[in-house]
């Protein structure tokens, strides 16, 4: 699973980083290890296609 987490950083400017794992909580880890000191996530986008594909998968 991809997700997207958009940030602040801490001039204010706005920024996006991608994190992928096997699931959301991977992938949430993921993303929390890649925020440097100063960012805030304030947004986390989860990529549907891959969701889609997942649950395609499991039928």
């Amino acid at each position: 699973m991809m997700i997207t987490g958009t940030l602040v950083n801490s001039d204010g400017s706005h920024g996006s980083i991608d994190a992928e794992g096997a699931t959301y909580e991977e992938a949430r880890t993921k993303l929390d290890e890649l925020l440097q000191e100063g960012q805030q996530l304030i947004v986390i986008r989860t990529d549907r296609t891959s969701r889609l594909s997942e649950r395609q998968r499991a039928r």
